[in-house]
């Protein structure tokens, strides 16, 4: 009976440490992959946060194998982030604000002419990934990456341009607001490239230069009416890639790495979500199942999601609120440096966004602080 205990205490001894160890070295592989290089008491620490996080991983995908949801999870670059971290990279909840229609025209939107699917990706369009690191500067990379796809349409020539020169000299590290980097780009020379002005992860002195600005906008645009995927689906097939900006970002979203997203949680009226997180849409389609999505670019690096990109529920009651802000810049030839300019491939491709004044737009920049990015 003694032996039989033993035997038994033995095996179960010998498969816990057989798991932790190779538990330990995908560990150990995670951190290679991503260039993680920690202290030993920081390591002890991430490797507590990373080990229940593979936990989650793990439940998740086991119900996303069974059918019960429509997104893979998987140990990304955040997987060694806390709950608490990633909160605080978060810009808080607020209840939104709904613009007086005293200041906005709605209307309908007329999709007829809008494809069934739309890639702007491959048409030049849009920049590689990139990473904002641990600041609040999602709102710059989502406003900058608009005015990129703009400026491809309307020189034929794709450039990176700074979002350094936004967190420096418009609204820093701490989050922002999209529409009023077009605020700001209006009333300045314009926006210099990534060449000119790159990116330090960190807010710096402004050392903007107005003599190598290259892209100067006009007006921008907001995609109405607010929440409605359908006018949303028009702007990105007919004007290009769209900035938008996520209000419910759960703890889900850190760890997706590849499907349909779409979180139940963000249906529930008295669930906030984590905070808000601006991005690019890039397009929308279909999987081969047949759930429609949005194709949206973070700006969190190539270590997260499906190569920087996630696929984003569409049509499903705005999840998450994809379609709660979009806008987008207005830019005309004779505002984009000569030496930069290319064929004119058409104006700013506007077809179904109602057009607000520069008054009303400061207005509107006063009651909507509600959709500031976020720290990711």
């Amino acid at each position: 009976m003694h032996t039989i205990v033993f035997l038994l205490v033995f095996h179960i001894f010998l498969q816990t440490a057989i798991c932790d160890d190779s538990i330990r070295t995908q560990w150990r592989d995670w951190k290679a992959k991503y260039g993680k290089t920690y202290s030993d008491d920081e390591d002890s620490r991430r490797f507590k946060t990373w080990r229940e996080n593979l936990k989650i991983v793990k439940n998740h995908n086991d119900r996303h194998r069974k059918g019960e949801s429509s997104y893979a999870m998987g140990m990304n670059s955040l997987a060694a982030t806390t709950k608490a971290e990633f909160r605080a990279m978060l810009m808080p909840h607020q209840d939104p604000i709904s613009p007086s229609s005293a200041f906005i025209s709605y209307f309908t939107v007329n999709s007829t002419s809008s494809p069934q699917s739309v890639e702007w990706t491959s048409q030049d369009y849009v920049t590689p990934v990139k990473d904002q690191g641990q600041i609040g500067s999602c709102y710059s990379f989502s406003a900058v990456e608009a005015v990129e796809g703009q400026f491809s349409k309307l020189t034929g020539k794709l450039a990176s341009f700074s979002e350094q020169q936004i967190v420096d000299c418009n609204q820093g590290g701490d989050g922002g607001i999209p529409f009023m980097v077009y605020s700001y780009l209006i009333g300045t020379s314009g926006l210099q490239t990534e060449a000119d002005y790159p990116y330090q992860a960190q807010v710096e002195t402004c050392r903007y230069d107005a003599s190598k600005a290259v892209a100067t906008l006009s007006s921008y645009r907001f995609v109405l009416p607010f929440t409605n995927e359908v006018a949303l689906q028009h702007a990105v097939a007919n004007v290009g890639p769209i900035s938008v900006s996520v209000i419910k970002i759960f703890m889900s979203f850190q760890l997706y790495s590849s499907g349909v997203y779409y979180e139940p949680k963000c249906e529930d009226p008295n669930l906030d979500g984590e905070g808000y997180h601006a991005m690019l849409a890039t397009g929308y389609g279909s999987d081969s199942n047949s759930q429609a999505y949005w194709m949206v670019k973070n700006s969190w690096g190539t270590g997260w999601g499906e190569n920087g990109y996630i696929r984003m529920a569409r049509n499903k009651d705005n999840n998450c609120g994809i379609a709660s802000q979009a806008t987008y810049p207005i830019m005309t030839s004779n505002q984009t440096k000569s030496s930069y300019l290319g064929a004119d491939n058409g104006g700013d491709g506007d077809s179904g966004a109602a057009v607000l004044p520069s008054a009303i737009l400061m207005i509107v920049s006063g009651i909507l602080p509600l959709f500031a990015g976020c720290n990711l």
